[in-house]
C-alpha cells in the first residue's frame, strides 16, 4: 500500500482537494467543470506547464477532486499546483504546495510483529542478536566479541601446530595441511596427488613393493625412449641401439634361436639360373632402369651387334609364330596419326581398310568414317569434283 502521509521526492503522490464556489463561497461545488488547462504545475519556483493527469471528481457527483501527480512532477524540493478555472464563472482558483522529503514514515525500521518494539541504544545504534543477521554480504571483523571457550575455533592454532590423530581425521576435498611436522605413527592408505617428494629414503622402496609395477613400468620408459639424449654412456646398450654405433667389449650372444640358420654364398640361396627369384613381388622405378640399361648394354647399346653369335633354337619357333600370330589377330586401335605424321604398321592397314570399305563423297571432299560408319575417322580434299585426278589428306 502506498503512503502519503510524507510526500517523497521522485515518487508519484495522490491527494483531494475541494473547489469554492464562486456563487456562494461558503460551499464547495459539486460536480465541478474541469478543462484541461485549468490545473498547472510549478517545481521549485520553474515556470508552469499542464498536470500530465487532469484531476478527476473522485467519487462522482461529489465535490472531492483527485490529484494524482507522477513521479517526474514530483522530482522537486517544492511542487505547487495552481488551479485557474477556464471558464472562469464557476470555482474559485486555488494554490496548493506539497513540500517532499527524501524518506517517509515507511522507510523507517520497525518490527515484522506487531507490538514490539525496536531497541536503540543511546548512541543510535539498533540492537541486534545472533540469530537474525540478515543477508552478509562483506566480512566482518568481531574483534571486540568473546565466544565461550567450549565454541571457540582458534584457526591460527589450527595452521600452525600438529594434528593429532585420536581417531579418524577427514580433510576436505579443498582442504590444505599448512604445517611442516611430520605425520607419524600412521598409515597413509592412499596418496592421490604428490607434488614434491625431495629424497627417497635408503630401503623405502622394497622389492615385494616395487615388483608389482615396477618391471613393467621401467621397461615402457626405456625401450619406447627415442631421445637420443636420454642416452650419453658411451658404449653402452642404450647408446649403441640407439646412435648405431659398435657395442661395448663384454657383450657374448651365447645362442640364436628361432630361425634357420644360413649358410653358403649368395649364389647357393639364389638357386642355380635364378631359380629361387621366382617372385620379387613387383620391381620398382629404379630397379626397372637399371634392368633396362644392363640388358641395353648387352645388345650391344640398341644395335643389336652383341647378337652375332647367339645360336637359333628350334624351339622358338613355335613361341615366336605364336607372338606373331596373336600381333597380327589383335583388334587394331581406333585412331589414325595427325595429317603429315607418318603412321605405324597397324595404323596405315587401319586407314586402307577403311578408305576401302567406309567413305563419303560430296563435292571435293571425301570423309572416310570409322568401323561405326557414321563417325569420320580422317578427310580428303579431290582436285576436281568433276574429274577428279588426285587427293591430298585434309584432317
Amino acid at each position: 500500500m502506498a503512503e502519503y502521509v510524507l510526500p517523497k521526492r521522485g515518487v508519484a503522490w495522490i491527494g483531494y482537494i475541494g473547489l469554492v464556489s464562486q456563487a456562494d463561497t461558503k460551499l464547495l461545488i459539486a460536480s465541478p467543470t474541469l478543462a484541461a488547462g485549468d490545473f498547472k504545475i510549478s517545481k521549485d519556483g520553474g515556470a508552469t506547464a499542464n498536470l500530465t493527469t487532469l484531476p478527476t471528481n473522485t467519487p462522482a457527483a461529489s465535490s472531492q477532486i483527485k490529484i494524482s501527480l507522477s513521479a517526474t512532477e514530483m522530482e522537486a524540493d517544492n511542487v505547487s499546483i495552481i488551479g485557474i478555472d477556464a471558464a472562469g464563472a464557476e470555482w474559485c482558483s486555488f494554490h496548493l504546495n506539497i513540500q517532499t522529503a527524501t524518506r517517509a514514515a515507511e522507510d523507517l525500521a520497525f518490527p515484522t510483529v506487531t507490538g514490539r518494539s525496536l531497541d536503540v541504544s543511546a548512541g543510535g545504534e539498533a540492537g541486534i542478536d545472533w540469530n537474525n543477521i540478515g543477508s552478509p554480504t562483506t566480512t566482518l571483523a568481531l574483534t571486540g566479541t568473546t565466544i565461550a571457550t567450549t565454541q571457540k575455533v582458534d584457526v591460527e592454532t589450527i595452521k600452525t601446530n600438529p594434528v593429532v590423530n585420536a581417531g579418524t581425521v577427514t580433510f576436505p576435498t579443498t582442504a590444505t595441511l599448512a604445517s611442516t611436522t611430520n605425520i607419524t605413527a600412521g598409515t597413509m592408505t592412499t596418496t592421490t596427488n604428490l607434488t614434491n617428494l625431495p629424497s627417497i629414503p635408503a630401503n623405502w622402496l622394497t622389492a615385494a613393493g616395487a615388483a608389482a609395477d615396477f618391471g613393467t613400468e621401467l621397461a615402457t620408459a626405456i625401450w619406447t625412449d627415442t631421445t637420443a639424449g636420454d642416452f650419453t654412456v658411451a658404449l653402452s646398450i642404450g647408446k649403441s641401439i640407439i646412435n648405431g654405433v659398435a657395442l661395448g667389449t663384454g657383450l657374448t650372444i651365447n645362442a640364436y634361436t628361432g630361425n634357420t640358420v644360413q649358410t653358403g654364398d649368395s649364389f647357393a640361396r639364389i638357386g642355380a639360373a635364378g631359380a629361387s627369384l621366382t617372385d620379387l613381388g613387383g620391381m620398382s622405378t629404379t630397379m626397372k632402369a637399371q634392368v633396362e640399361a644392363e640388358v641395353d648394354d648387352a645388345l650391344g647399346a640398341g644395335t643389336g651387334t652383341s647378337l652375332t653369335a647367339i645360336p637359333w633354337n628350334a624351339a622358338w619357333d613355335a613361341e615366336v609364330q605364336s607372338e606373331v600370330q596373336d600381333a597380327l589377330d589383335g583388334t587394331l586401335a581406333d585412331s589414325v596419326p595427325a595429317d603429315g605424321t607418318r603412321p605405324s604398321i597397324s595404323q596405315a592397314a587401319y586407314m586402307l581398310v577403311q578408305r576401302l570399305t567406309e567413305f563419303a563423297i560430296v563435292g571435293t571432299t571425301i570423309t572416310v568414317n570409322k568401323v561405326d560408319g557414321t563417325t569420320a575417322l580422317f578427310t580428303l580434299t579431290l582436285d576436281s569434283a568433276a574429274s577428279p585426278t588426285s587427293s591430298t589428306r585434309a584432317t
